[in-house]
């Protein structure tokens, strides 16, 4: 896969870099949180002392955010940014324990969700996001285990609206992940079912 030129990837970088620290924190968490989020996701890991607000408002006029005003979307209220690139060079300029802090935070807080159980999938990713940024964290099995056990639950989830690719998928990640005989033998034959 061709990525974009790097002085592309420069360029961003710098326009990134030239923001005022409280807007730059904004950016970089929005970047955990993917290419679209709501106000409440940011909010969630927002510091106390940053206008979220202020700082929200200065990335639409910078045209790094936008709003989703389509009313025929699904995500309509919600914040996205501009482009993909601006979001992957956001995400790129966090350290490994902010990346891991932050996707925990995330998970933290889409868990709180009334219907956190349908988005397992989503919540697995940031667990093992987490666990992409720091492998060798302190808590590293006990989030291991929890992503396997809402990427079951997605698999299972998906599986009873209908989706099977979309269960299979996650049965595919299971199984690439590091899990006991017993759990890899109960998740192949349920994935055959």
């Amino acid at each position: 896969a061709l990525g974009p030129p790097a002085s592309l990837q420069a360029l961003l970088a710098a326009r990134l870099d030239a923001l005022p620290a409280p807007d730059r924190r904004i950016d970089q968490d929005a970047s955990v949180l993917g290419l679209s989020f709501t106000k409440a996701g940011i909010a969630a890991l927002t510091p106390s002392d940053i206008d979220l607000d202020g700082a929200l408002n200065a990335l639409l006029r910078k045209e790094i955010l936008i709003v989703d005003n389509d009313p025929r979307s699904p995500e309509r209220g919600q914040y996205r940014f501009v482009q993909a690139l601006l979001r992957s060079c956001a995400y790129d300029t966090l350290s490994r324990r902010d990346r891991y802090s932050r996707h925990l935070a995330v998970a933290q807080h889409l868990a709180r969700l009334p219907d956190a159980d349908t988005i397992a999938g989503v919540l697995a990713a940031h667990y093992l996001d987490a666990l992409a940024a720091m492998p060798d964290a302190p808590d590293a099995t006990q989030l291991r285990d929890q992503a396997a056990a809402l990427l079951e639950q997605a698999a299972v989830h998906a599986a009873g609206v209908g989706a099977p690719r979309d269960a299979l998928a996650h049965y595919d990640q299971l199984l690439h992940m590091s899990l006991p005989d017993e759990a890899i033998v109960r998740l192949t034959q349920t994935a055959s079912t």
